[in-house]
Parts: structure tokens; sequence; C-alpha cells
């Protein structure tokens, strides 16, 4: 069972590795292996919470690590593909403000109590709209995806707004609680 500990915090490890693999793949218009590392990490994120609930694994580290990382991998994508024009950045910009800041308070208050709040359900369902956007948007630059670049801006343009209105209502709660 400890190796089922140390494989879900190293699947988390592994995702923040990949996160700057990924960008540099971007950057380099390599789409497709940054489409398969991409996927590679989503799921790394999913079977690293999937092994630490399975197995009573669940650690504060993990609880630290897992949230960061997706930040570390979503992010980034998000900006350049705001800056290639497919992605809203003011919606973009909101999403990583309150990302970074959610973050920030989480490790403030891990200072004070020592416990890391568990992220809820809105923050699950934003960060796999942010899988699936993101999916999408290297999708369209490796294959015909039967649908033009301003449609699909507009489809992932909606599920963007809608990866913030998630985020920002799961924030209310958050933050009510940090503040008390």
């Amino acid at each position: 069972i400890a190796f089922m500990k140390s494989l879900a915090n190293n699947l988390t490890i592994s995702r923040i590795i990949l996160a700057p693999i990924i960008l540099l793949l971007l950057l380099s218009s390599q789409y497709l292996y940054a489409l398969i590392l991409f996927i590679l990490a989503a799921l790394t994120d999913y079977f690293d919470g999937y092994i630490a609930r399975k197995y009573e694994q669940e650690s504060q580290m993990g609880g630290i690590l897992d949230p960061i990382a997706d930040k570390l991998v979503v992010i980034p994508c998000l900006i350049f593909f705001s800056c290639s024009g497919l992605l809203n950045p003011i919606l973009v910009g909101i999403l990583a403000s309150r990302d970074i800041a959610v973050t920030v308070i989480r490790l403030k208050d891990l200072k004070k109590h020592e416990v890391y709040d568990k992220a809820n359900m809105m923050g699950k369902l934003k960060t796999v709209l942010s899988f699936v956007i993101l999916t999408l948007a290297m999708l369209a630059h490796i294959v015909e995806i039967g649908i033009s670049i301003e449609v699909l801006g507009y489809i992932v343009n909606g599920l963007l707004f809608l990866a913030l209105v998630l985020s920002l209502s799961g924030s209310l709660k958050f933050l009510k609680g940090s503040v008390a």
C-alpha cells in the first residue's frame, strides 16, 4: 500500500514534469505530440486521485501537489491558445487569476491550519472542462474536425465561460471558509 501512495504522488509529479514539455511542443507547433502528452497528463490527474482514494492513501503532499500540477499543465496551455487567438484572453485571464489566487490562499491557510481543503465538485468539473477545451484546441491543429475554426472558437469559448462560472461559484464557498 505504501507503493500505491508513492505511485499516486509520482503520477502527480509526472504531470508537473510534463507541463513545460507540453508547452514547448505547442510553441514549436508539434500539436500531435503535445496532445499525446496532454492526454497522458489528464489521465494521471484521474488515476492519482483514484489510486489515493481506492487504497486510502490520500496525503497532504498529494492534496497540495495535485491542484498545482493541474494549474501548471492547464494555465500555460490556455494562455498559448489565447495568444493564438482561439480563446478569449479576458476569460483566460480571469480563470488563470482565480486559480492562482485560490492556490495562494490555500497554501497560506495550510500554514495556519495544517489542513488542506480538498477540491470541491465545481473545481473538479472546471478541470475536466479545461482538459476538454484544450484537447479540442489541439485536435483542431492536427486533423480536420469538420467545423471551421470560427465555430470551434465559439464552442471552446462557450465551454471556457462555463468553466469560469463553475470556477467562480465553487470559489465562493471556498473563500467564505477561508476568511472565517
